[in-house]
């Protein structure tokens, strides 16, 4: 019986089922990692306790019961959360993404039965070892995708879990068996049923991931269907941006989306849009896009004021985002990397004076405004020391 080594937490928390006559088993991602050989950070488990009854054996622990109507109780167990669910049966999808009823039985098999790939229908407790109706073990040995049961059933029922598996075989370097792999393209069009919002969640996971290329290309009718603009890339373009994608770090998802985006032009800003990122992004995204677009600032001046327009985070996202399409701006990034070295004012909190000492000087409204920021991009270059005498010295020549 081969063992996996859960935390003795998990295994206190198991046993509690055990002494009340129930079984628990650790499922899906938790057991699939394990086997693979790497860190497992979240512990789900699945038992024949109905929802209530979890409650109740768990009474003297607090407990998070917003999932109880589909089977799901969260118990915070010695300070860490553990998603507990009973065993169950899915309804019909109308929506194709959440079943209309759920039905709870007794049986693991039938509960391992609904899940989406066999990677994740492994059950393991100590005292039982893999429980693995459907081959899952092997697959993963294999490095398999294998849906459970017939793959266009399984993402009719959810189509999210289209992006999941494409996910899979990005992060874990995968292949999908035939007759997954013809329904993860034939079912692609499901997606356009699935909120924004977990779309955007599983590119983010996808972008995460090493086999971004091989994906991007192998399944170009799945980020079609998740991002409709890219359908009026031709092929060759396709293919060019994809490999920018890859070239950008995996620590960047939103930048290497961006370079696939690229291409696109302005119609990148409404596809970044559409999976609703939250407004910093937003505004990142859309600072860098127009930076490329606007081209190489022709001056050291204009590279300063891009710098200052940017900051430095998003001036290094630019670069990476640069180097991953080919593009070299040298002498710019010469001008931003001495601003950096030499730790030069790029903000207006930075400079060595305000407007209420340009009002001393009898300046006022917009001359104030206009004046600071010639004085910043003169101290950005270097051109004027950073102290309030030698700002106020070149005053004049800015005003």
């Amino acid at each position: 019986m081969q063992q996996i080594l859960l935390p003795q937490g998990v295994c206190r928390l198991m046993q509690r089922f055990r002494d009340a006559g129930y079984t628990v088993h650790a499922v899906g991602g938790c057991v699939r990692d394990a086997l693979r050989g790497v860190p497992v950070h979240d512990y789900d488990l699945t038992t024949s306790a109905l929802p209530q009854q979890v409650s109740r054996l768990f009474s003297d622990c607090r407990l998070i019961e917003t999932g109880i109507r589909h089977g799901t109780v969260t118990v915070i167990w010695e300070q860490v959360p553990y998603e507990i669910t009973t065993h169950r049966l899915d309804g019909d999808y109308p929506d194709g993404r959440h079943p209309r009823q759920v039905t709870f039985t007794a049986s693991l098999r039938e509960d391992l039965a609904r899940r989406d790939f066999t990677a994740n229908a492994i059950a393991y407790a100590p005292w039982d070892g893999l429980i693995d109706p459907f081959g899952g073990v092997a697959d993963i040995r294999c490095g398999i995708l294998r849906a459970v049961g017939t793959p266009e059933v399984r993402f009719r029922e959810d189509a999210l879990r289209i992006l999941r598996g494409v996910r899979f075989v990005a992060r874990f370097g995968w292949r999908a068996d035939a007759a997954t792999d013809r329904a993860l393209i034939g079912c692609a069009p499901l997606l356009q049923n699935i909120s924004r919002e977990r779309i955007r969640e599983e590119l983010c996971g996808f972008f995460k991931a090493d086999e971004v290329f091989a994906c991007l290309i192998r399944y170009r009718a799945v980020f079609e269907a998740a991002l409709p603009q890219l359908e009026a890339l031709t092929r060759s373009a396709y293919h060019e941006s994809a490999g920018h994608a890859r070239q950008v770090s995996a620590e960047h998802p939103w930048i290497r989306l961006l370079a696939l985006l690229l291409p696109l032009g302005e119609a990148a800003d409404a596809a970044i849009a559409s999976l609703k990122p939250d407004g910093r992004t937003a505004a990142d995204l859309c600072l860098l896009r127009d930076a490329i677009m606007q081209g190489q600032p022709e001056s050291n001046r204009d590279a300063a004021a891009l710098y200052i327009r940017l900051g430095p985070g998003r001036v290094r996202l630019l670069s990476a985002l640069l180097h991953a399409c080919g593009g070299e701006w040298r002498r710019v990034e010469k001008v931003w990397d001495e601003i950096g070295r030499q730790q030069r004012p790029y903000t207006l909190s930075m400079l060595a004076l305000d407007g209420d000492d340009l009002k001393k000087y009898g300046l006022s409204g917009a001359a104030i405004g206009h004046t600071l920021q010639r004085l910043l991009t003169g101290a950005c270059l270097g051109i004027y020391e950073n102290t309030k005498e030698s700002l106020l010295a070149h005053l004049e020549e800015c005003t």
